[in-house]
C-alpha cells in the first residue's frame, strides 16, 4: 500500500497505577486508575493482539519523554511514581480494508492488570499532488525578452495522478510550456507523461517538469495565478502566484555645453 500512519502512546506510574494516553489520535481511551500509595510500576506486558497491519515501537522517545525500552529493569519496564515513557504505534495497511486490533498494557496495578486500548484504521489509495514551487517572482524583465521558471509535480499517491488543465487568464504576458527539454536538469518535461483524454499521467512517485514563461508585452508589474487541475480528491486545484515587470532601456540624454 506504501502509505502508514503513527500514533504515541504514553504510558505513566500514577500512584502505583497504570495512565495510558494516546497523542494526536482519537482511537485510544485514556486509561486511569484509583488512588493509592505512591510507589514503582512494572510493566510486563507491551503487545498488539494480531500485529499484522499495526506494530509497537518501544525504543523510540518523544521530546523529554523516554522510550519504554529505557526504562527496562530485569525484562520489564520500571517506572518510578510521575515517570512516564513512550510507545508509537505505526498503522500500515496490506490492503484497501477496515483493520482493528488491540495494544495491551499489562502491570502490577493492583485494580486494572491489564489496560486494552482499542485500535482502529482503514487503509486506502488516492492520487496526490504535490507542486514545487508555489510561488516564482521574475523580478524585472525588459520588454520583448522572455524570462522562464521551471515547476515540478510529483504525485506522492497510490493511483496515477492525472492532470486537467492548467488554466491561465493573463496569456499575452504568461504561457506554459511543458515539452521543453529537461534531459540535461532535474525532472523529464511533463509533456512527455502525454495522456488520451488529459493534459499528462504521472504513476505514484513519477515526477515531471514543466516551464511557465513570462514575456512582457507592457511596462510595468505584471501578475497571474497558475492553477493546476487533477483527479487529487483533496487537492482537486492547487495554485502558484506569478509575479515579473519590466524595465525601462536607459535613454541617452544629451549634454548641454
Amino acid at each position: 500500500m506504501g502509505g502508514k500512519d503513527e500514533a504515541l502512546f504514553f504510558c505513566a506510574s500514577q500512584r502505583t497505577r497504570v495512565v495510558c494516553g494516546c497523542f494526536p489520535c482519537s482511537h485510544g481511551r485514556r486509561q486511569r486508575g484509583r488512588r493509592g500509595t505512591r510507589g514503582p510500576l512494572t510493566i510486563d506486558l507491551i503487545q498488539l493482539e494480531d500485529g499484522s497491519n499495526f506494530t509497537a515501537d518501544t525504543s523510540r522517545g518523544y521530546l523529554t519523554v523516554g522510550a519504554c525500552d529505557e526504562f527496562v529493569d530485569s525484562l520489564a519496564v520500571l517506572l518510578q511514581g510521575g515517570e512516564r515513557c513512550a510507545v508509537y504505534v505505526t498503522f500500515a495497511p496490506s490492503a484497501e480494508s477496515a483493520f482493528s486490533d488491540t495494544l495491551t498494557i499489562g502491570s502490577d496495578d493492583p485494580d486494572e492488570e491489564l489496560v486494552e486500548i482499542p485500535l482502529e484504521g482503514a487503509g486506502g489509495t488516492a492520487s496526490e499532488i504535490s507542486m514545487s514551487p508555489e510561488s516564482i517572482d521574475f523580478g524585472p524583465v525588459l520588454v520583448g525578452n522572455t524570462a522562464r521558471g521551471l515547476f515540478t509535480i510529483q504525485n506522492i499517491g497510490n493511483l496515477p495522478l492525472i492532470l486537467d488543465e492548467m488554466p491561465l487568464l493573463n496569456t499575452d504576458d504568461f504561457s506554459v510550456e511543458t515539452d521543453l527539454d529537461y534531459s540535461s536538469g532535474v525532472t523529464e518535461p511533463c509533456g512527455s507523461f502525454d495522456s488520451a483524454g488529459s493534459l499528462f499521467e504521472l504513476a505514484e512517485g513519477e515526477v515531471c517538469g514543466f516551464s511557465l514563461e513570462f514575456a512582457p508585452g507592457d511596462h510595468g508589474v505584471m501578475e497571474e495565478t497558475l492553477e493546476i487541475v487533477s483527479n487529487d480528491p483533496n487537492h482537486s486545484s492547487v495554485f502558484a502566484s506569478l509575479t515579473g515587470g519590466d524595465r525601462h532601456r536607459p535613454g541617452r540624454c544629451a549634454q548641454l555645453g
